[in-house]
């Protein structure tokens, strides 16, 4: 029996401190007093001490000694890495979203960001080449984007997701996402649906990640240089030539989009800091058509629809963004943030294209002219022209001021943007119908379209925010409120608007979160929604308005044994002095000489978790219904074009049991059809319903690297991807053309069919 008792250098017991003896196998901890004993062998002669606080020792011992053993253990001197804790309560209305350990290549056809934010309840878009979205009964125009507290603005001249190429993400930079839906507080800006804030990452490691698949290539670094200066790039090509030859329309497609991004963030010491913020992004999409072939109808009365094409399309995008902020923490509990920027945007859209189509009932022969005439539908041509051309420059400085502790969270801000805005545009189209122009007229040949536009505009806007938030708890509920307002005015209307914002969130002991919102949203008119079909100019415009009322819980359930959360939120937006629009694809028609007024209201719902252990997943379920009311056109309450009523999202990981490095990604999106209606100036009670949108995407990925096999690659993976794995064809759009007769055919613009891709990526 071996006795004794393990103390410090300063005599003080050790509790906890392994004593083994290897002879035997056997061991024991010192109790609290440090005192230990167990039986060894006589043949034993020696003990092992060890402590993670201490430094181990082997000690030799005689078996037939009798007396009782002391043994002094020195502490051991480790340095860790440094560690930073930090709390700060953020906005109840805000949405932290994991996004940033799904690999965005593999994932999507367009492998951005919003690829995975379009699986979130209340979200819908219907596009696989675009990024763009809309947010419970809104438009592409109505959502915010904020990159490190920086406005990213958009194009105006995208016509379809053909055009847009690389999201304004960058995937591989981002450090944290957020996200609202509706009834965010003041300290977001003036837009109608929706926010969207992005946090680039400051980098204290140094890693280089390089990805390459059919569809494109990307590059990203991040590190650390003397402890002060640290840096964030990313450089992206995409190319969607392959993607594109799936569709209906055949030619010699060149899409080429590439963007540069960066973030240099400096210490200048512990409370003053400079970041600088960079973007240059270029798309150029060029397309020669050749043919066409598209078939629709029904079972009972089938269509073709073959084009032969002239011509070609050719477009340029060029946007850059800079921006510089200086920030300065008065200390632990008090920020300054001084942030100036400037975007710049150029847009150049050309084409001249000259298409012949015929039209007629499957099985018809265009070399049988014996056959029944009413099978040949109708033939005839259409020329399409546009020269556009559109500059702007955005500066804008501001700063946000920031107060906290642990009852309230105080948060000031103001803002001055000067708008340069200058545009040349024209585009016409003239059809023919069996040799008849339309319209019809014996003494002039009629364009059906023509849009002449020539602006040069400069403004300045104003803006000011201030919100309150207060924590408390009342009984064994902590409550939080939000209280604020912003203001905003724009000299080129000579208006401001006061929007005034609160929300409420009672958080409860189990974990259950219940959430109350009111706000009023208003929407200053972009260069955008004074322009009307034909060009005209309308000056006067009122600011649209949307006040938001939600209701929101979350609490956590347990199933399969494994934690989950649900959430749902129901919701009623009053929509007034509305512009009503039109949608071609991703291009927004404003009919400015309307107002309209009308709501949004709907339910949402997500249930999120680990479906499959140590990977999440989750499914989102929306329903909605949107319509509006045009003063005086006599029709009542039409559907909004945005009113999708019923949106069915999946995102689902999985991998192959006991062997992770094998994962498998799926999405799915169902979503039912939009209302749309042959073109027009006044939209009517007379509409339809495009086809369900239904899409499943599936994605796998094999880690190439055996574990610890090599000193500079810390990671390697092949990736095989399944875009629209049922080859499922969906509806974007509509191409309308007339017959002598003056009907009228919608013959459906379907977006891409099944395509594979196969990427592989290397980290270092």
């Amino acid at each position: 029996m071996l006795k004794g008792r393990v103390v410090s250098t300063t005599g003080e017991a050790i509790e906890g401190v392994g004593v083994v003896c290897r002879k035997n196998h056997t061991g024991v901890l010192t109790q609290k007093n440090g005192v230990f004993q167990f039986n060894v062998p006589v043949s034993a002669r020696e003990i092992e001490v060890s402590h993670v606080a201490y430094v181990s020792q082997k000690i030799n011992i005689d078996p037939l000694l009798k007396s009782f053993l002391i043994i002094k253990m020195e502490p051991v001197d480790l340095e860790i890495d440094e560690v930073k804790v930090s709390s700060d309560r953020g906005e109840s209305s805000m949405k932290s979203l994991e996004f940033t350990g799904i690999q965005m290549m593999n994932s999507s056809a367009t492998g951005s960001l919003e690829s995975m934010l379009k699986t979130q309840p209340g979200v819908q878009a219907r596009n696989e080449l675009s990024n763009q979205y809309t947010v419970r009964g809104g438009n592409f125009d109505e959502n915010l984007l904020y990159i490190n507290d920086i406005e990213i603005h958009k194009s105006l001249l995208y016509r379809s997701g053909k055009q847009e190429g690389l999201s304004s993400v960058n995937p591989q930079m981002v450090d944290g996402v957020q996200f609202s839906t509706g009834g965010f507080s003041a300290c977001y800006g003036d837009k109608l649906s929706s926010v969207l804030s992005i946090h680039y990452k400051e980098s204290d490691t140094t890693k280089t990640t390089v990805e390459g698949s059919i569809l494109g290539a990307n590059i990203h670094t991040q590190g650390k240089i003397k402890d002060k200066l640290s840096y964030n790039v990313g450089g992206r090509y995409k190319t969607t030539n392959y993607l594109l030859s799936g569709s209906d329309e055949k030619g010699n497609y060149s899409p080429v989009f590439y963007d540069i991004q960066s973030l240099i963030s400096y210490r200048l010491n512990q409370n003053i800091s400079l970041d600088y913020l960079f973007f240059l992004s270029k798309n150029e999409y060029s397309f020669v058509p050749q043919t066409r072939e598209t078939k629709f109808g029904t079972m009972n009365d089938p269509i073709n629809f073959v084009i032969y094409y002239e011509g070609q399309e050719k477009d340029q995008f060029l946007n850059y963004t800079n921006a510089l902020k200086f920030r300065y923490k008065f200390n632990d509990r008090m920020d300054f943030a001084l942030i100036g920027s400037r975007w710049t945007n150029k847009e150049r859209i050309r084409y001249d294209i000259l298409g012949q189509y015929y039209l007629h009932k499957a099985g018809y022969d265009p070399l049988e002219p014996t056959q029944d005439v009413d099978n040949h539908a109708g033939v005839g041509s259409d020329m399409k022209h546009a020269n556009e051309k559109v500059d702007i420059t955005i500066d804008a400085l501001q700063f946000k001021f920031k107060y906290f502790n642990e009852m309230h969270r105080f948060q000031v801000g103001g803002k001055i943007e000067k708008e340069n805005i200058y545009e040349d545009s024209k585009r016409w189209t003239v059809y023919d119908s069996s040799g008849y122009f339309l319209p019809d007229d014996e003494k002039l040949v009629k364009v059906r379209q023509y849009y002449r536009m020539k602006q040069d505009l400069s403004s300045l806007r104003y803006q000011a925010y201030v919100s309150e938030n207060l924590f408390f708890p009342v009984g064994n509920v902590d409550m939080a409120l939000n209280i604020g307002a912003r203001y905003q005015y724009w000299d080129y209307l000579n208006k401001g608007i006061f929007s005034p914002r609160t929300s409420l969130s009672a958080t409860f002991k189990n974990e259950k979160v219940l959430r109350f919102a009111w706000g009023v949203y208003q929407q200053m008119p972009f260069y955008k929604e004074f322009k009307s079909i034909d060009g005209t100019f309308y000056e006067n415009i009122d600011p649209q308005k949307s006040v938001h009322y939600i209701l929101g819980y979350s609490q956590p359930v347990n199933v399969w044994g494994r934690k989950m959360n649900i959430s749902m939120e129901a919701y009623y937006k009053k929509l007034s002095n509305m512009i009503p629009y039109l949608v071609d694809n991703v291009y927004i028609q404003y009919l400015p000489e309307y107002q309209s007024k009308g709501y949004s209201k709907g339910f949402d719902v997500k249930f999120a978790g680990e479906f499959v252990p140590g990977v999440d997943s989750w499914m989102s379920l929306s329903l909605l219904k949107t319509e509006e009311d045009i003063d005086g056109d006599l029709y009542g309450y039409i559907p909004r074009p945005s009113d999708e009523r019923l949106n069915f999202n999946l995102f689902f990981q999985d991998y192959f049991p006991g062997n992770k490095s094998l994962k498998m990604k799926l999405l799915f999106y169902l979503s039912s059809g939009l209302p749309f209606s042959a073109p027009q100036k006044i939209k009517t009670d007379q509409y339809f319903r495009m086809p369900t949108y239904k899409r499943v995407d599936i994605g796998f990925s094999k880690s190439l690297l055996v574990k610890r096999s090599s000193r500079w690659l810390d990671e390697a993976w092949l990736f095989v991807d399944i875009f629209n794995l049922f080859d499922m064809s969906n509806t974007i759009s509509y191409y309308w053309i007339t017959d002598i007769k003056s009907n009228q055919y919608a013959v459906p613009n379907h977006l891409t069919g099944r395509r594979f891709n196969i990427g592989v990526k290397f980290v270092f």
